[in-house]
């Protein structure tokens, strides 16, 4: 059995430089109309489909711990992955 969390690239090396994350959460904060879903969907899509900073299983574990803090959870969702 293989190790292939050794071939998987560390946060840090694919962490953004503060212009990606100014135009990615600047898009998000434009087009977000909806509500907390959408927020959270395009998180999602951005996150774990595009640039794949996060996996599904990181992802889903960021809405549980956001959903048991106070206030809404899409807001502090953009505040954790950013």
């Amino acid at each position: 059995m293989t190790d292939d969390t050794a071939s998987q690239p560390s946060t840090l090396d694919r962490a953004p430089g503060l212009g990606t994350v100014l135009e990615e959460w600047g898009r998000i904060g434009c087009i977000g109309f909806g509500g907390p879903p959408t927020h959270i969907t395009l998180l999602r899509a951005l996150f774990v489909q595009r640039r794949k900073w996060l996996s599904e299983q990181e992802f889903e574990d960021a809405i549980a711990a956001c959903n048991l803090l106070p206030g809404p959870a899409s807001t502090q969702l953009a505040i954790f992955t950013a």
